[in-house]
């Protein structure tokens, strides 16, 4: 029980904080990718600018910080789209200005980090750890601004897929037509019987 007399250095207390955070961020981040998919297959696939599968090419390492801002845009721009065909508001943004903040966090967290152990590395010990627990403080912090912002998009994305959800199916073209056609002939073969005058 010795071990717990001494002090935890504050770089394992951060380091152990970022770590449980990271962790989190993945579990939040899974559901995430989870609502921009469903976003997708509520949109008409003539109106989707990236198919709903696409968006879990977010999971690859390094790759995902830069298709990100592509995936948000595309989700952003395909629900714009369902939403006129739908005569539904489109002067919002659908996302994609909260959700490029969110992504542009994700970048510079793994920017510190990887700043803060490679000044570490060629600075040496006593001014580079410094370094590096200034790092991992200041990814620490953005991180939790990153996961607040994450939650705020994902919000944002599941109560546009509502409001689509919950408004009547837009007619095809084909069935307005046909729809236009029966009414004619309904009207033209049930007129109504003109009263006699008294």
């Amino acid at each position: 029980m010795g071990f717990l007399r001494e002090p935890v250095p504050l770089v394992l207390l951060v380091f152990c904080s970022v770590l449980l955070l990271q962790f989190l961020a993945l579990v939040l981040q899974l559901l995430h990718y989870a609502a921009l998919t469903r976003a997708l297959t509520v949109c008409s696939p003539s109106r989707r600018t990236l198919a709903p599968g696409m968006v879990w090419l977010n999971l690859l390492p390094f790759f995902h910080l830069f298709w990100r801002f592509w995936t948000i845009n595309q989700v952003g721009e395909s629900l714009r789209r369902e939403y006129l065909a739908h005569g539904l508001e489109t002067k919002v943004t659908f996302g994609r200005v909260i959700g490029g903040v969110a992504a542009t966090f994700t970048l510079l967290v793994r920017l510190v980090l990887a700043g803060g152990f490679g000044m570490t590395y060629l600075l040496g010990s006593w001014r580079g750890d410094r370094i590096a627990q200034m790092a991992l403080v200041l990814a620490f912090l953005m991180g939790v601004v990153e996961m607040i912002l994450n939650c705020v998009h994902w919000g944002q994305v599941k109560e546009y897929t509502r409001q689509l959800k919950d408004c009547p199916r837009e007619a095809t073209e084909t069935e307005t037509r046909k729809s236009d056609q029966t009414e004619r002939e309904f009207d033209e073969n049930y007129r109504p019987i003109p009263r006699r005058q008294r």
